[in-house]
């Protein structure tokens, strides 16, 4: 009734059945649940017993009511029974999200099952990825990417798999956002832009971006999470005259023909006057690398607009800072920096993706970069 009615993606999380495994009971046990019935909206209710459908109706349009902070995006593949996920979460601006922790769930419906009440088992939790405790993450200024692989076990049948993913407050378990679809569904993964670039020109911004390997049917551009434009595939610049002051945000995503790619890195620009061009000196800061992918260095150059701090820093794909390169107050100017694929102890890091993230007193660029060994 609940799923119908109020589009719930639902995840049964059986104990001491045939349908139990490991993941599953230690959900049960991270909920707390100890009473029946077991149905239990996210988060945790007032410990009122008996739970009836009033109650819990309450509780779930309480919780549906809340205003979700961020949007969940995710494309994967699966290559017989190996399954890959790329999941991208794009926090809205200005939103909160404290403890933020995803949870990964595959589910099966439509099981045959013998029993008293049922012929058949729907929504049944098969595996939580990695583990039924989730995966705390760092945002990285608004946005975070991750790759997440597992393998379907081959008694499941994949046409009746559902893939969750939710966002939750790790403290009290309250749901930021979720999002699924059918197995058969899924969209393919497929490359998005890379190393957008925000210059300013007082109130004028331009953006400019890599293309994917793959030459894609267009591309769209996004500010403050919003669809701005259309831009044909062999173009890789979109300029936005006349913005209003204040913070904006900015993304593009690669089209292949009605599949759309996850966003690019995201760019934010601070606009600090209106139309008067007497009324502030246009800034123009930029941070950019060569190569990319690198072995085993890269050097990141950058154009400082006004003087001021900067910050250059390396992430890993989890949010966890690896290296700062630069922490200091540079003047207007243009300057570089090398990273050499160590982390701040000099350790070596592994082949993978990073991002180098540029802040200053009015922006914050992130760009992606690829360490291969």
């Amino acid at each position: 009734m609940y799923a119908e009615d109020y589009s719930i993606a639902v995840a049964n999380h059986h104990y001491n059945d045939e349908f139990a495994y490991v993941g599953s009971e230690g959900r049960i046990n991270v909920l707390g649940i100890s009473l029946y019935p077991t149905l239990l909206p996210d988060g945790l209710p007032e410990p009122t017993w008996p739970y009836t459908h009033a109650i819990l109706e309450a509780t779930i349009i309480e919780r549906m009511a809340a205003v979700a902070p961020c949007t969940i995006d995710f494309t994967g593949s699966l290559s017989g029974n190996d399954l890959t996920l790329d999941i991208s979460i794009l926090k809205d601006e200005g939103a909160e999200m404290p403890n933020p922790r995803i949870h990964v769930v595959i589910t099966e419906t439509n099981i045959p099952y013998t029993g008293p009440n049922y012929d058949t088992m729907n929504f049944v939790d098969r595996d939580m990825v990695p583990t039924h405790l989730g995966t705390d993450i760092t945002m990285q200024g608004n946005t975070h990417e991750m790759q997440i692989t597992t393998m379907l076990d081959e008694s499941w049948d994949q046409d009746n798999i559902i893939l969750i993913v939710w966002v939750e407050d790790g403290s009290n378990h309250h749901v930021f956002q979720t999002t699924r679809v059918d197995l058969p569904d899924l969209s393919p993964s497929v490359e998005p832009p890379s190393n957008l670039v925000a210059t300013l020109d007082i109130n004028d911004v331009t953006l400019t971006w890599d293309a994917p390997s793959t030459i894609p049917t267009g591309y769209k551009v996004y500010r403050n999470n919003a669809f701005i434009a259309d831009v044909a595939g062999d173009i890789q610049t979109y300029t936005e005259t006349l913005l209003e002051i204040g913070d904006h945000t900015y993304y593009v995503t690669a089209m292949y023909d009605q599949i759309e790619s996850g966003p690019s890195n995201i760019v934010t620009v601070n606009i600090l006057t209106g139309t008067d061009p007497n009324d502030v000196t246009p800034v123009k800061t930029t941070i950019s690398n060569f190569p990319n992918p690198f072995n085993p260095s890269t050097t990141i150059n950058l154009s400082i607009g006004e003087a001021g701090m900067v910050e250059v820093t390396i992430f890993d794909i989890r949010g966890r800072n690896v290296n700062t390169l630069i922490n200091e107050h540079l003047n207007e100017g243009k300057f570089t920096t090398i990273w050499n694929g160590k982390d701040s102890d000099g350790n070596p890091q592994a082949s993978g993706i990073y991002f180098m993230r540029l802040k200053t007193s009015s922006l914050n660029i992130s760009s992606k970069i690829m360490l291969l060994k």
